[in-house]
């Protein structure tokens, strides 16, 4: 299955480890990497959705923390008040 949507920073394809679905999420990539196993943590941002449905979705646990709370320092807001890295 080839999805369109979902693209790494590589401009590679990735899917869904355990079902090759929809990973869901633009932090797709690094739930993907806890769910196949090859790191045991990883860091996401998330403004609407993007680490907690990719979580939901590769079966894994996803935090988003209280924006404010962790450093944002290299990311690019979308959203000052909703951005957070988790």
């Amino acid at each position: 299955m080839i999805l369109e949507n979902e693209f790494t920073f590589v401009h590679c394809f990735v899917q869904n480890p355990y079902t090759l679905d929809d990973p869901c999420g633009s932090s797709s990539g690094p739930a993907i990497s806890v769910a196949a196993n090859l790191v045991a943590v990883s860091l996401g941002t998330e403004t609407d959705g993007s680490i907690l449905c990719p979580s939901c979705m590769n079966s894994v646990v996803g935090i988003k923390p209280t924006v404010g709370l962790t450093s944002r320092a290299g990311v690019v807001p979308i959203s000052p008040r909703q951005d957070t890295v988790g």
